[in-house]
């Protein structure tokens, strides 16, 4: 028996598919720090993030699991906090724009 995370188990189908976005729902506002919700994390500060214990449980796994994804070629990772009443055609869908590879993180909230 396998005890496989679902989180990695994505990132590593978007990596196989050569995908562009890879999205992550949550039941969290998104990755924070304190009360304050990171818009952007880099892969770098991914380690950092994780040490200095400004993240933890599940939000570590998919941290790294989106670390890993963006290391094998997807674009962009994106970590959404949706309450879980909000339906997903709620979530925003901001065009992409050319950006350096990284996680980036809000919460999302019907209009």
């Amino acid at each position: 028996m396998y005890n496989i995370n679902a989180d990695h188990m994505a990132a590593a189908c978007a990596e196989y598919l050569h995908a562009d976005q890879l999205i992550y729902l949550t039941d969290v506002a998104g990755v924070l720090d304190g009360e304050r919700v990171l818009s952007a994390v880099t892969c770098e500060e991914v380690e950092r993030l994780v040490q200095c214990r400004v993240v933890s449980g599940g939000m570590i796994l998919k941290l790294e699991a989106a670390k890993r994804a963006i290391e094998g070629g997807v674009r962009e990772v994106r970590i959404v906090g949706a309450p879980l009443r909000t339906p997903c055609y709620w979530l925003p869908m901001r065009p992409t724009q050319q950006r350096q590879r990284a996680v980036y993180s809000w919460n999302a909230r019907p209009p």
